[in-house]
């Protein structure tokens, strides 16, 4: 299977009671054979969030492509930039926030825990 992310609509959301809207492109939605759920291309510009929250039953990762912030993961906050890959496991309190003047670029993988 061969997609283009660009052949995907944009929608602008606030994440899970974040701050400001940001724009996402659920390029593959539940098509894997895994227990991956989606994989969403996602932009946040600037001074917006990715409220903190928690999966249960799920982990999900975010692959920073281009931009840095800050993410939390159960309490602890560490900046981040291109190149960086996050893992929220199964019950982890994670968020993400784009504190800069330019957008923050990111994948994001969500999935199924067996149990």
């Amino acid at each position: 299977m061969i997609t283009n992310l660009y052949t995907k609509s944009a929608e602008h959301i606030v994440a899970h009671e974040g701050k400001g809207e940001i724009i996402f492109r659920r390029v593959l939605d539940r098509e894997f054979a895994s227990g991956i759920e989606f994989l969403d291309y996602t932009v946040m510009p600037p001074k917006t969030t990715i409220g903190y929250h928690q999966h249960v039953g799920s982990e999900e990762v975010y692959v920073i492509l281009s931009g840095s912030g800050k993410i939390t993961l159960n309490g602890t906050k560490k900046c981040v930039s291109a190149n960086d890959v996050i893992l929220a496991r199964n019950g982890d309190w994670h968020g993400l926030e784009n504190n800069t003047d330019e957008n923050l670029v990111i994948l994001v993988f969500e999935g199924k825990v067996d149990g």
